[in-house]
């Protein structure tokens, strides 16, 4: 990537898994029209939207139809990479990774697996990946149970995957479809949707640390209050905690 954040043809083609050639004829029938020549390179945006062609092109579809949903907008989410590209940084090995943030290679695969991620290993991680790894690492260091760790970054990524989930969802209902049903171009659809994604995402890492806050604050209370009124005798075992169990019979239950 060069120092204005674009990309060569060459290097395009490599992140859409196409030849030059063939990302070449794309961008000169329109199928991708965020690219806006040669001459000017190859933004993140456009080039993203290239990967989504390669994907829709490996499941069948046309270039005729694949044209089609580029100009009617269906197509233009090309501006999520502008806003989580990444820094420029060259791809670390996994092992190389690994070995960098002092942990074991099947530690962090097992890690990867537990938040979700993709189940095979990753040949190479980002520099975002490496940020995220020390972190782990210095949790570890500090004592922090393994196994309490594995269950944990389960959770995290089982709730951040609905989060994920939901947002792209009502981005697309209440965002992407009235833009599709104004019929506005698909490539000026994608400025708007970049402009406004812009301006939302800055505020959603302050609301959840916000809301992790909260939520963490109430449920350590909670967890006091419990202990405390829990009769520890030397009959309870540790780490187990009491439960109650309650039926409801609602077989002559009437909704008025």
């Amino acid at each position: 990537m060069s120092d204005d954040g674009l990309l060569t043809t060459k290097q395009a083609a490599e992140l859409a898994g196409v030849t030059p050639a063939t990302l070449k004829r794309w961008a000169k029938t329109g199928v991708i029209p965020e690219h806006r020549g040669d001459e000017q390179g190859w933004t993140p945006a456009a080039a993203a939207h290239a990967r989504i062609v390669a994907r829709l092109r490996e499941r069948g579809h046309s270039l005729q139809q694949l044209r089609g949903a580029s100009d009617e907008g269906r197509l233009a989410y090309g501006f999520v990479e502008d806003l989580f590209s990444p820094d420029g940084a060259p791809p670390i090995p996994f092992e190389e990774a690994a070995e960098e943030v002092g942990l074991e290679p099947a530690l962090v695969e097992r890690i990867w697996a537990s938040v979700g991620f993709a189940p095979r290993r990753p040949e190479h991680l980002t520099e975002d990946d490496m940020r995220a790894l020390r972190y782990i690492s210095g949790v570890l260091a500090a004592g922090f149970p393994l196994v309490a760790f594995i269950q944990l970054i389960r959770v995290y990524g089982q709730a951040l995957a609905r989060i994920a989930d939901a947002e792209t969802r009502l981005f697309h209902i209440y965002v992407h479809e009235p833009l599709m049903r104004q019929g506005i171009p698909g490539l000026q659809m994608a400025e708007e949707m970049e402009t406004l994604a812009g301006d939302l995402l800055p505020f959603s890492s302050p609301l959840m640390d916000y809301l992790h806050q909260r939520f963490l604050r109430e449920f350590v209370e909670r967890d006091v209050v419990g202990h405390m009124e829990t009769d520890l005798d030397e009959s309870i075992d540790l780490g187990r905690v009491r439960v109650a169990i309650a039926f409801a019979d609602l077989a002559g239950w009437t909704r008025f």
